[in-house]
């Protein structure tokens, strides 16, 4: 199997974040049959959940713009969350988490591969 090398490149006009809250910075991998590949994109989040794109694969750039608005356009996320002890076998269950929800991140890191396919890996 041969290996595929993505150049990332810096994208111009992203915006600051907030002095308030230093943003965290992840590396995004696009999900396959045979898990995930090279990393497509580097995004940071800031502030309330605020994620800016700061790098993109080429080809890459449009959809995780796409992506990344149509999560920033969410006042709270629904991900999957483990039932309850008592819960019918097999039944499924999901969390609500709102931008001021101390574990914003990791939901966000949670929402964007269980709807997206796409993982976050802290850089």
């Amino acid at each position: 199997m041969s290996a595929i090398t993505l150049r990332l490149k810096p994208l111009s006009g992203v915006m600051s974040m907030s002095d308030s809250q230093a943003p965290e910075a992840f590396a995004i991998y696009q999900g396959s049959a045979n898990g995930f590949g090279p990393p497509v994109g580097k995004l940071a989040i800031g502030e309330r959940g605020r994620i800016d794109l700061l790098e993109a694969a080429d080809g890459f750039e449009p959809a995780l713009r796409r992506v990344i608005a149509a999560v920033n356009s969410l006042d709270e996320l629904r991900i999957k969350a483990p039932p309850p002890p008592d819960a019918d076998p097999g039944a499924l269950y999901r969390r609500t988490v709102t931008r001021d929800d101390a574990d914003l991140t990791f939901a966000i890191g949670a929402f964007m591969e269980q709807k997206y396919d796409l993982r976050l890996v802290g850089v």
